[in-house]
């Protein structure tokens, strides 16, 4: 039913008063989740930006996955990264994750809950036949 239809139908039960507030409300509630799904991309692209521009990958993924886990909607708190990159050749696993902590630290300190990484040289992704690991599915504090 569009909106004017459900206008007239509402209209004969609730007074204008309480009618205008509820429709108020709800294009608050739009207005709302509109600005979080927003932040939540702004996030994962500024996730995405800085890890091009400062570690110049082959090939970069960057997924929220904030919606697997007893978070709120809209939220931008687990994100799973899969980077390839020639920057990461001669270092070992530790100092790679390193690196790429130190290139997301205002994301890390701004609400940044998780973030799984997978960072591989180019011969190493060759050689895992350049596929992305899956994630397992949270076991936290929800009860899913």
């Amino acid at each position: 039913c569009d909106s004017k239809g459900l206008t007239k139908t509402i209209a004969h039960f609730y007074p204008y008063s309480v009618l205008l507030y509820s429709w108020k409300f709800f294009e608050w509630i739009d207005k709302t989740s509109t600005a979080q799904f927003k932040r939540a991309m702004r996030i994962q692209q500024s996730i995405e930006n800085k890890l091009q521009s400062q570690l110049k990958p082959e090939f970069l993924r960057v997924e929220n996955e904030s919606h697997q886990h007893n978070v709120p909607s809209g939220s931008e708190s687990h994100f799973k990264v899969t980077i390839v990159s020639a920057a990461f050749e001669g270092i070992n696993s530790v100092k790679r994750h390193q690196l790429v902590y130190r290139v997301l630290q205002e994301e890390l300190q701004g609400g940044v809950h998780a973030l799984s990484l997978r960072c591989h040289t180019p011969t190493q992704w060759s050689e895992l036949g350049e596929q992305i690991h899956l994630t397992p599915n949270c076991l936290g504090g929800s009860g899913h």
